[in-house]
Order: structure tokens, then sequence, then C-alpha cells
């Protein structure tokens, strides 16, 4: 019986065999397309793409494998394989009315203008062949690119009349009207979306977003539940309704709804609970649970990441930069990983060891524009200001339309007084993206350093009526403050802190706002009540210490910078104002050990300062081997510069020398009296007395110091304008009588 058994058990796996074998090539496509599309569904890409692959290889010449795995990469946010799939699609079949719809839609939101007005091409015989309502919106959008408004309307109209259950068309048509402060026709739209479509919880979702934006937060709320009670997953909603209940501090809400938003499966939502946990104090057990996330699934970047940054905050470097090794042990051309670890090594100071990984990765992807982009942030830290500029230019060369790199670019203008060039950079960009939140904020930033307060506040107003950014709130307080309305620049800033409470720039804007009342007990306090919101927050405890200084608290001063020396033993500017301090009570023994460990870590601030001692105490000698430190660290720092180079010429007698610093620091600071005190004075011990006469009368223009008389005044008599010469001395000896001490250079005058 056992053989019999046996027998029949191999008779029947070989009729399922032959079975499986007699099923036709399109069947075989067939069922894998449907598995893959149920993987698709259930947004497991990696097995849906397994099994598009399958159906292509059973029927290589049918065109609806390859859109849907190009579908399959888009889900996945693989926009260049997708494009791929769907342009090799139309190939075997240039009919497949879906993937000419995806072509036409990835053209219009990722192209050039040329790719975008061939995308509205598309769309437009698509719409003629009365395709669906995508074919509308991609039309709208392209219209839209090309600065089309009006026909970017029409059209989105006309798809709503067609497809009246569109949600997408009521959105962008909605988006339209805000976008010329129509918020009530943005409203009526959304409305009506809801009341076409009441089966579905996204165009509650969309309407409460809207209600957000306007601050309307009880209809928003209501929007979102109504989300909810139709599909009690929808992640949208859950976000929206835990960010309210936060701002409301409802804490315990809030984390209910977090909780359940993390337990969804999309993973885009898994960190949700972590990071709330994380922003409201909670660094262990947030820090605990994005660790098992990124256990969970190693390939995840985004998981890595947000480890990395929170070993960051949690002062765990080394446990940082054990992660992000990893991967680079097991492959050390692994661009990624050598971006994220530069990353890591930007934020911690290693700047050497990031721009050694940057120089690898660029190698590797020598056309992508992010490896310039860090390595210009690398430049700005080690403030080589002109390359920082080359390589953001770099990287706006590779691309354009990379954005990151023009908003840095227009910053670092700003940050060394070329507002205008940075307005202009900002206005040169493709005439799509100056619409762009991100765009629009930094230009009304531009604006404002180039005195267009106006223009400012019609620049930031459509953004503001949209959404209440912390950026865009913080250039409405600015002007507002600006305008002498302190106290609208007050609100502007307590909104941005109720939301970021270790926010620097919007605390220093809520202190300047009782300053300028002269109610600095009031804004003190303000600084304290914010400050205990932030626990463990550095900056915010230094911010609060130098505030406390300049109210001359200096005992609550030093308190505050101890609170942020030990929530972080290495925040430099605690670090260096409790230095400062000490050496101006007397206790430079205190303060030169901080100095000395702050400059071997290329400190240059702490640099200067130990130099500044070594002088005050007579060490010439010492205190040039500090600038020299000084410089090499930041070969553009001025003072530095123009200090080496001063020595140099006085002291050290290497007039040829400190002539080569002198003239870098000139071409510098072009303007600076100092500099060019400095240079006309490595001229005069040089013997060109008509060059020194030059740069020495530009440094007198303004408001000299008795020092740079004196040299302008020995300059002149040793040129033969004695009667000048002296009576330029005089004035230099009567403010500083000290001068006369300087033995040499008299004697060599007679």
């Amino acid at each position: 019986m056992k053989r019999v058994f046996g027998a029949i058990g191999i008779l029947a796996t070989s009729g399922l065999f032959l079975v499986s074998c007699s099923k036709s090539p399109k069947d075989q496509e067939a069922k894998f397309l449907a598995i893959g599309k149920t993987h698709l569904q259930e947004k497991d890409y990696g097995r849906a793409i397994l099994d598009f692959r399958n159906a292509m290889e059973s029927v290589p010449e049918d065109a609806e494998p390859l859109y849907q795995l190009g579908l399959t990469y888009l889900a996945n946010g693989d926009v260049t394989p997708a494009y791929a799939c769907f342009h090799k699609a139309i190939e075997l079949n240039p009919k497949h009315q879906g993937a000419q719809m995806k072509i036409a839609e990835l053209m219009a939101e990722h192209g050039d203008r040329k790719s975008v007005e061939e995308a509205a091409k598309r769309a437009s015989v698509l719409v003629a062949e009365g395709a669906n309502a995508e074919a509308f919106d991609t039309l709208a959008m392209a219209d839209y690119r090309l600065g089309n408004r009006e026909d970017a309307e029409k059209v989105l109209n006309q798809a709503l009349d067609k497809f009246p259950n569109s949600l997408y068309s009521s959105v962008a048509l909605a988006k339209v009207h805000v976008a010329r402060n129509d918020l009530k026709g943005a409203e009526q739209i959304l409305q009506q979306a809801v009341s076409n479509d009441s089966r579905s919880p996204h165009p509650h979702v969309a309407l409460g977003a809207l209600y957000v934006a306007q601050q309307r937060i009880p209809e928003a709320e209501r929007q979102f539940q109504a989300a909810l009670g139709i599909d009690p997953s929808n992640g949208p909603a859950l976000l929206n309704l835990g960010t309210i209940e936060l701002q409301a501090g409802h804490m315990d809400e809030a984390d209910r709804i977090f909780r359940r938003l993390s337990a969804l499966p999309d993973s885009q939502y898994k960190p949700a609970h972590a990071l709330f946990l994380f922003n409201t104090g909670k660094r262990d057990a947030a820090l605990a649970e994005l660790e098992k996330i990124s256990a969970a699934d190693p390939s995840d970047r985004e998981a890595e990441t947000r480890v990395v940054a929170a070993y960051l905050a949690a002062n765990r470097p080394a446990d940082a930069e054990r992660v992000l090794n990893a991967n680079l042990k097991v492959n050390p051309e692994d661009a990624d990983a050598l971006l994220l670890r530069s990353r890591f090594y930007l934020q911690t100071g290693k700047t050497d060891a990031a721009q050694a990984d940057l120089n690898q990765a660029i190698s590797y992807r020598h056309e992508s524009p992010e490896p310039h982009y860090l390595l210009a942030r690398v430049y700005e830290t080690k403030r080589n200001i002109p390359k920082a500029q080359h390589e953001f230019g770099e990287a706006l060369h590779l691309s354009p339309r990379y954005v990151p790199a023009r908003v840095a670019l227009a910053q670092l203008l700003m940050r060394t007084n070329q507002a205008q060039s940075a307005l202009n950079l900002l206005n040169d960009c493709p005439q799509d993206e100056r619409r762009l939140q991100v765009i629009v904020i930094q230009r009304a930033w531009a604006l404002l350093d180039t005195g267009g307060i106006d223009a400012a506040r019609i620049t930031i107003d459509p953004v503001l009526a949209v959404s209440r950014v912390p950026e865009a709130l913080l250039v409405d307080g600015t002007i507002r403050f600006a305008s002498k309305d302190y106290a609208g620049a007050r609100s502007s800033a307590e909104e941005v802190l109720r939301t970021k409470p270790d926010d620097l720039r919007a605390l220093n804007l809520l202190f300047r706002t009782y300053l300028s009342q002269k109610q600095i007990p009031a804004g003190i306090q303000a600084l304290r009540e914010w400050a205990n919101r932030s626990p463990g927050s550095a900056p915010v405890q230094s911010l609060l210490g130098d505030m406390l200084l300049a109210a001359q608290l200096r005992d609550q001063a030093r308190a505050a910078f101890a609170a942020a020396i030990a929530d972080n033993p290495n925040y430099h500017p605690a670090l260096l104002t409790m230095a400062e301090m000490d050496i101006s009570d007397g206790k430079v023994d205190r303060a030169r050990p901080v100095l000395d460990r702050l400059s071997a870590q290329r400190d240059v601030t702490a640099t200067l300062m130990l130099a500044d001692l070594e002088l005050r105490f007579g060490s010439q000698d010492t205190a040039i081997a500090y600038f020299r430190k000084a410089v090499d660290a930041d070969p553009t720092n001025v003072g530095a510069l123009n200090n080496l180079a001063y020595l140099l010429v006085e002291h050290a007698h290497a007039v040829d020398e400190g002539m080569k610093f002198a003239r870098r620091a000139q071409q510098l600071a072009p303007e600076s009296p100092s500099t060019n005190d400095t240079l006309g004075w490595a001229y005069f011990r040089e013997g060109d007395y008509s060059t020194a006469l030059n740069y020495l009368s530009r440094a007198v223009e303004n408001g000299p110091t008795p020092e740079e008389k004196y040299h302008l005044a020995v300059v002149y008599i040793k040129s033969g304008d004695a009667i000048k010469g002296q009576q330029l001395m005089e004035a230099a000896l009567k403010e500083d009588p000290r001068l006369a001490q300087r033995e040499q250079v008299v004697s060599d005058l007679h």
C-alpha cells in the first residue's frame, strides 16, 4: 500500500506540473500581473517589482507589465526608472494611454521648460481623446508651470465639469484660488468636493488642511474627524489631528494619536510616534523606537538618518559614527553612505573628514549636485567664502533646479552684505520655482535686506494665508518689528515658539520686542519661560545667558552658560563666553585651558582670544604663532590676517611676509580703515612712501584712531610735508600719549 500511495503521489504531482506547464504565456502574464497589483496595493514594492518583471518575461512584447512596473517605481519614489519603464511601454505600444499619461505627467512635474511644453502637447492630445481626469490635471499643471494661470484654471474647471469627483482637480483649482488670495473661492471648491464624494476621506482632509492654514482649528478638526469616520486608518487625517493636539498642549491625546499613526502599515508613518517623543523631550524612549525601526530594515537610509540625528541630539556621537561606518565597511564606494557620513562629520565639526568623504562621493557621482552642495557647506563652516560660493554655483550648474543650493547661495550672499545679488539669484530661478514656498520666503528676506519692507510684506502675505510655517512667521515678525509694531512682532515670534520652542531667531526677536520697549526684566522672564520648555537645549540656555549678560546680571548669566555647558560640554559659544567672562574677571588661568582645548579643535575665535592674551602679556612671538594658526583654520578671517601682518611687519621685521598677509586682508575688506592702515604701514616699512600715503590716507577718512593718525603723520614727515605731519602727530599724541614711546620710529624721522 505504501508503494502504491507513493506512485499515486508522484503521478498527481506530475499531473499538476503538466497542467502548470500547459498554461499559455498570456495566462502566466495575467497571473503575475494580478499578484503584482495586489502587492503594489499593499505597498510591498519589492515583491511587486519581481511580479511585474516575471510578467514581462512571459510576454516581452506587451507594454502593460512595463507600465505597471513604472507605477511601482513611481510609488516607491524612484522617478528615473519609472520614466524609463513608461518610455519603453510607449515604444512597444504608442497607444498605451496610461503610459502616455504618466510620461506627460512626469515631464510636466519634473522637466525643464522644453519638457513642460512637450508635456502640454501630449496632455492636450489625451484630453481631446476623452481621457480621464488625470489628463486634464496634467495639462493644467503644464500650463501653470509655463505661467499660463488662466489657462490652467480653465482646464481644471473643465475637468471638474466632466469628472466632478476628481479630488486632484479640486485641490489644484483650490490652490489656484489661494494663489490669488481668493480663500473663500478655494473653500467653496473643496466643500463641493466633499459633497460630490461623501464616501471618501480625502476631500475632508484637503478641506481640513485649508482650515489649518487659515488657523480655523475647530473647523479643521471636524474635517479630520469626518475623514477618520470614513477611514479610521487615514494617515494624513491622523497626522493633522495629532499635530493639532500637540500644539494645543494636549499631550496624552497627541501621544495616543501618534501611536495609532505609527501602527499603520504605511512605512512613512512608522517614525511618527518616535518623533513626537523626541520633540517633547522624551529622547531615550524616542531613540529606542527609532533604533527598532531602523533595525527592521537596514536598507532604509531615512530610518538610519533619523537614528544618527537622535544619537547626535542625545550627545552620543560615537554611536552615530558606528552606525554610519557599518555600511561603508561592507561597501567603501557606497556614495549614499559617504554623503550621510559627511553630513554627520559636518554637524559634529569634523570638517576635514567631511571634505574627504565628499571628494570621494564626487568621484563616484560627478553629475550629482548634492556632494557639491555639501562641500560648499564645509567651506562655509571653514569660513572660506569664495570656495563655498564656487561649490554652490557648481551645484546649480549641474542642476539649475536644485533648490537647496539656490537658497543656500542666496543666504550666503545676504550674510556677506550682497542682498541685491541674492535677490537677483532668486529672481533668476526657473519660472515655476518662483512660486515654491522656500523661494518666496527667501525672496522676502532679501527684499527686507535691500530695504523693501512693503515689497517684503506683499511677498510674504500669500504664504501666510495658506501656511503658518515658522520661517514665514519670522519674516512677518521682522517686518512688524521694523515697522515698530512690537506687539505684532511678539505675537509672530510666540507663534513660532509654540511649535519650535528652541528657535533662536524667534527667541531673539521676542527679546528685542521687550528691549525696544525698555522692558528688559519682562523680556528676560519671557526667555526663561521658553527656555524651560526646551530642557537640554544648550543653544537656548546660551542665548538666555547672552541676554542676562547684556542686562549686566553676570551671576545669572554664568548660571545660564553653566547650564548650557552641562547640556552639551562641547557647546563652543557658551564655553567662549564663559572664558571671556573669566578673563575680564582676572581669572586667566581658568580661561586658558578652555581656550586651548577649543583652539585644538580649530575654533578660530578661541585661537584669536589666546593671541590677544599673549599680546596683553607682551608675548608677541607667541601671539604671531596663534594668529598663524587662526589664518590656517580660516584663510578669510580679516582680523587674523590683519593682526598677523602688522606683527610681522612691526615686531618680527618680516616685511615681505607681512605684506603678503596685509594685501590679502585689504582685498577681503577694501573699505576697512584697519586693513588700509596695516597695508600702508607695510609699504612705509618697505620704503614706498607714495603708496603708503595712498592707503594711510584712506584709513583716516572716517573717524581715525590715534594710531592711524600717527602712522599717516610719520609718512607725511618722511615724504617732506613736515607741517601737515607735525600737526597730525600732535593730534595723535594728544589722544594717546603712549605713542611717543615708539622711539625707533621717532628717531628715524630725524
